[in-house]
């Protein structure tokens, strides 16, 4: 079971900013920690609110099945960000950085990981969904 299915009922941006907090607080994760956070995120982005979802869609479930268990996690990732782009990088030590730009929405935010791109690039996807409700509210379904 998924963390976030196991929290009460709150606001999503709320659910948002605690999973933010959970990967920030993850300096080093473990490949399967890196890839748990991954899918927590396409559980989060699913409740998401239209405005955030037109920016970030879920690949089809059949789709995102398959990419799961073929551990295809930053294939997702990349899938997930592909209306508004990522520019990624990863160092030969391990070192990742993600940044994600919503120009229409003045919106730049970018995370970095000490030896996960699955984690920078989800860190980045639910900072700039911060960003995202941040500037143009909250729109829809927030109970999710």
């Amino acid at each position: 079971m998924d963390f976030l299915e196991t929290l009460p009922p709150i606001p999503w941006r709320d659910r948002l900013d605690e999973f933010l907090t959970r990967c920030e607080d993850m300096p080093v994760p473990a490949r399967e920690d890196a890839h748990a956070m991954a899918q927590s995120l396409c559980t989060l982005l699913r409740q998401a609110p239209d405005t955030v979802k037109k920016r970030f869609p879920l690949p089809e479930d059949n789709t995102l099945r398959a990419l799961v268990e073929s551990g295809s996690i930053e294939q997702i990732l990349l899938m997930i960000t592909k209306p508004v782009g990522i520019m990624t990088s990863r160092a030969p030590s391990g070192y990742a950085i993600a940044t994600i730009a919503v120009p229409e929405l003045e919106i730049e935010n970018s995370f970095s990981s000490s030896n996960s791109l699955a984690h920078a690039m989800t860190g980045a996807i639910a900072g700039a969904a911060i960003g995202i409700i941040a500037a143009e509210g909250e729109r829809g379904s927030t109970e999710g």
